[in-house]
């Protein structure tokens, strides 16, 4: 039994009709051929392997086929089971004593191993010589539709499989990569590859990356947006406390938070109620970002499962002999059945008006011409009769009439229908048409081809770099770099209680200890003045040992030492600036040994320098040309300035001049990298850069279906949300009373249970009569007011689960799983409204997306040959039926006139030879139009063709939307 053409993954969905009958036309074909007497070649070829083929791909060919297919999916299973076993610990790792010491040791492995190759590369190299791509002979793969052995991405698995076993055999295991030795794991598809839904699901995929994609710019925008606000709202001050030290790291729990993930690697900071807040917007954003590609993969899923079982069903009647008509055909016979004229497909209507008015009018002028020639016959017969003449001239002439009314209708219907080639020798444009030109249509030549692509790239990748500047990994710290001194002297400046001789000696002269440090230093005054930042031995010096540094463990506040002079010699031992709880909690933040920039152990992985600063010219330039251009084809200078994105993008460029300015007028190097927990206004303004994402967003139409699902949908979420709102506010209420615990104040005796929470660690250099709350356990609550309480229960509520609270008494846990089990029913509302929306948006935006496109080609006119368009203008000027007309009214009618008023009989000469030459003249110009009309034939035949192709074109493509 041959394949079903629906469940190969060769076949393309839009040909799958087309496909289908093909594939039951050949296996008719070869059917017929096998079981007649003349085999040719061809089907000599398919009786030998035609059945190995189809034995070994197709498992409901035959019990043998099934349990064939079955054997080779155990030992693919069995041989990716083998390599699960390796990973453990047993005897092949060479361990003293292994986890699981029954294993097979490596040599059991490499039997294993050798066992399974030995299965499969048979099995592969007979695949390889029957499959059909390498029948020379016959038509196989054009009429299965078969792709050629090496663009079977499956095949390409199974080689991958064999390969690593063969180059540890001829090199040895120690030369393979690991990554060659898990191709085995490819073995893995063979459990899927004759089974239809496998390729059901590639369909599903294929035609989900289209809508898919544009849910991912909707992703990505929550994504970039949500990176710059949490980084700016929830800073990373201490490098020891994962935070969100740059835009990445931040990106990366924006994604977590969105795909309701919630690893709790990275949380908001307690406390920080702005970056909650964010939080939750996240979380709310994340719901709404879910539903889009739920929605379409399973759509998508569904759809092609329905097709496939279509596409059986019709096959199956195929082999049966039924007929079995296309969608497209369905329409089209519709389309041209006089009795459905409900059903008719308005663009064939208008395509086939000429063809049905030209056989109406190529049938008159044939009866014309008969008629003529009846004429001729008449004139020229021995027993010639005046009134039959009569008769068949009156006949004549109301066909002539006619056939004039249907040439003019003809003429006026395709007139505007047709239109020539152009011949015309096209100027050359101005310098400001050529600008126009290029700037507009980035199609137009390879120049403006390449201006677009430039331009685009520089947008994508000036983002992309300011993400890299925010990066710690592709940044240089240390004690001696000036990111560091820009640190050390914002604490000198800022910090309270700064004194001399104080615990801060990291801002004073170590030579001198009433001296405060000197930033800016050059390295030659570094060397020779003892008040520079960078002097040896004062904090941020070179030297290794004798120095001031944030380094070393056992340091200790310079009180604390027992000096009876100079600390000079006590350098190693003394902390340079003090800790966080000897700081008051505003200068916490300024604390200098916990910053990035000061870390001395930091591995850079790359470090851009300069680079930096050429790609900021480039960027620059690029987008300073981009704002002349859009300028200069600008046509409504106040509808482009409307659009705030213009503004900001402005704005997000003003770092660069200032920088630069301050190079060119101070000497100040600027620099680009922007460290953990940076908060002025410049580096707030290059982190818009970031908001380009929203310009490429409005140059794709198709994004306008998110903003269309989201606007439709707003009303209807307003009622899940206020229910939101509403239980997340009573259960916060109900958890905080149940998890805040008691309540105890720093330095006052508190005894909760056998802990005595009088000076809790945790809370070590606050400030006496702080107020703070105790779980019975002796452990800080978690839940020190409402909004506490709220965070933990809407990231309950929305399955995220950060982990960095949980509830400890029985009672809220029992309502942590009630906001559990409402969560799990309240995130069906939105991922069902949205989602479907978003789905209904798409669908109806390629629909007119369709027609729009089939419309607009309707609307043009079929270009023809020029030739082609003057025989018709010949053909509309309607010359031959006037002068047809004129030589019977003026020429023969009088003359039959005259003739019935001398009552005789017998005609003479004179005007019996002048009535055969009225004749011979109507069948001369009868002649002539008949060649004419059929001459235009062919234009009339190109618009039934075109007609035909922009019908087919539009109910293939919503049938493609609506299937």
């Amino acid at each position: 039994m041959p394949l079903y053409a629906a469940i190969r993954p060769t076949f393309n969905t839009q040909d799958e009709s087309a496909d289908m009958f093909a594939n039951s036309g050949f296996n008719a074909e070869s059917m017929i051929k096998g079981t007649g007497s003349g085999t040719i070649k061809n089907a000599t070829t398919l009786g030998r392997f035609e059945k190995i083929f189809v034995f070994m791909v197709d498992p409901t060919s035959s019990r043998g086929a099934s349990l064939y297919s079955f054997l080779i999916a155990c030992a693919a299973f069995t041989s990716c089971f083998v390599l699960f076993l390796q990973t453990l610990d047993g005897p092949n790792h060479k361990s003293t004593e292994p986890e699981y010491p029954k294993l097979p040791n490596e040599i059991g492995y490499y039997d294993a191993d050798l066992v399974f190759t030995l299965i499969f590369t048979p099995e592969l190299l007979i695949r390889l010589i029957i499959w059909p791509s390498l029948w020379r002979e016959h038509k196989y793969l054009t009429e299965r539709r078969l792709k050629p052995f090496l663009r079977d991405f499956f095949n390409w698995f199974d080689v991958a499989a064999i390969l690593p076993f063969y180059i540890d055999l001829v090199f040895g295991k120690e030369k393979s990569f690991v990554i060659m030795r898990l191709c085995r794991l490819l073995r893995i598809f063979k459990l899927a590859r004759n089974h239809s839904g496998t390729y059901i699901l590639l369909r599903a995929i294929r035609a989900s990356v289209a809508p898919i994609s544009v849910a991912l710019i909707f992703f990505t925008e929550i994504v970039l947006f949500f990176s710059v606000v949490m980084y700016m709202v929830d800073p990373s001050y201490d490098r020891s406390i994962p935070g969100f030290s740059d835009l990445l790291t931040t990106g990366y729990f924006v994604v977590v938070t969105v795909a309701t993930i919630g690893y709790g690697d990275i949380t908001p900071t307690k406390g920080n109620v702005a970056s909650r807040c964010f939080a939750v917007m996240i979380i709310m954003s994340g719901t709404l970002f879910l539903s889009m590609p739920l929605a379409i993969i399973g759509t998508e899923f569904d759809r092609a499962w329905k097709q496939h079982a279509e596409s059986v069903k019709k096959f199956q009647q195929l082999q049966a002999g039924a007929h079995v008509a296309t969608p497209v055909n369905i329409n089209l016979a519709a389309a041209t059945d006089d009795n459905r004229a409900h059903q008719k497909h308005e663009i064939l209507v208008k395509y086939n008006a000429p063809n049905k008015l030209y056989l109406r009018l190529a049938a008159i002028v044939g009866e014309a011409s008969l008629i003529t020639q009846a004429l001729v016959t008449e004139a020229t017969s021995p027993e010639f009769n005046w009134r039959h003449l009569r008769d068949i001239m009156e006949d004549l002439k109301q066909t002539t009439e006619l056939c004039i009314l249907k040439c003019e209708e003809l003429s006026v219907m395709v007139r505007d229908m047709i239109v020539a080639e152009s011949q015309d020798v096209v100027a050359p444009p101005t310098w400001q048409e050529w600008a126009r030109i290029t700037i507009l249509e980035p199609d137009s030549s390879f120049l403006a081809r390449s201006i677009s692509r430039w331009v685009k790239f520089c947008l994508i990748f000036s983002m992309i770099i300011v993400v890299f500047q925010t990066m710690p990994d592709l940044q240089t710290y240390g004690e001696q770099t000036f990111l560091c001194e820009r640190k050390v002297k914002q604490y000198c400046e800022n910090v309270q209680d700064l004194e001399i001789g104080g615990n801060d000696p990291g801002c004073f002269s170590v030579d001198n200890p009433k001296v405060r440090l000197q930033f800016g230093c050059s390295d030659t005054e570094k060397v020779v003045d003892s008040s520079c930042y960078g002097y040896p031995g004062n904090f941020g010096s070179s030297t290794v040992d004798d120095r001031l540094s944030c380094n070393g463990s056992d340091k200790v506040l310079l009180n604390k030492l027992a000096l009876n002079g100079s600390h000079r010699t006590q350098l190693e031992f003394i902390l340079p600036f003090r800790p966080d709880k000897n700081l008051q909690k505003l200068d916490r933040r300024l604390s200098v040994c916990k910053k990035w920039e000061c870390d001395n152990r930091h591995v850079t992985f790359f470090e851009f320098g300069n680079a930096y600063v050429a790609m900021e010219y480039i960027f620059t330039l690029t987008y300073l040309f981009e704002f002349a251009a859009a300028l200069f084809v600008c046509e409504e200078y106040r509808t482009y300035f409307k659009n705030p994105l213009v503004f900001i993008e402005m704005v997000s460029f003003a770092p660069f001049f200032v920088l630069e300015g301050r190079r060119f007028v101070y000497g100040v190097t600027p620099i680009y990298v922007i460290p953990p927990a940076s908060q002025d206004f410049l580096t707030f303004l290059r982190l818009l850069r970031l908001s380009r994402i929203f310009k490429i967003q409005q140059s794709i139409p198709v994004t306008k279906v998110l903003w269309e699902s989201i606007s439709k949908t707003s009303a209807r979420l307003t009622i899940p949300y206020f229910m939101l709102m509403v239980v997340t506010t009573i259960l916060s209420f109900i958890m905080f009373e149940l998890e805040k615990g008691q309540e105890c104040f720093y330095g006052q005796e508190c005894i909760v249970g056998e802990h005595n929470m009088t000076f809790p660690a945790e809370l070590e250099g606050s400030v006496l009569g702080k107020r703070f709350l105790v779980t019975f356990k002796g452990e800080l609550s978690n839940f020190d007011d409402f909004f506490s309480a709220f965070w933990f229960v809407i990231v309950t509520l929305a399955t995220v689960g950060y982990g960095d609270m949980e509830p400890v008494t029985s009672s809220g846990k029992l309502v942590a799983v009630v906001a559990m089990i409402f969560g799990a029913c309240y995130t069906a509302m939105p991922l069902t409204l949205v989602g479907s929306q978003f789905n209904k948006s798409y669908l109806e935006y390629k629909r007119r997306e369709a027609l729009l496109k089939t419309k607009q080609e309707v609307g043009k006119p079929y270009v023809v040959k020029a030739s082609e368009l003057q025989r018709w203008e010949d053909f509309a000027r309607n010359q031959s039926f006037p002068q047809m007309l004129q030589v019977l009214r003026d020429q023969l009618a009088p003359l039959l006139t005259s003739i019935e008023k001398s009552e005789v009989d017998i005609i003479d000469d004179a005007n019996k030879a002048e009535i055969i030459t009225c004749a011979n003249e109507l069948k001369r110009i009868i002649y002539i139009e008949r060649l004419q009309v059929m001459q235009i034939s062919i234009i009339v035949n190109y618009l039934r063709k075109e007609g035909i192709r922009l019908a087919e074109q539009q109910v293939l493509a919503l049938q493609n939307v609506v299937s």
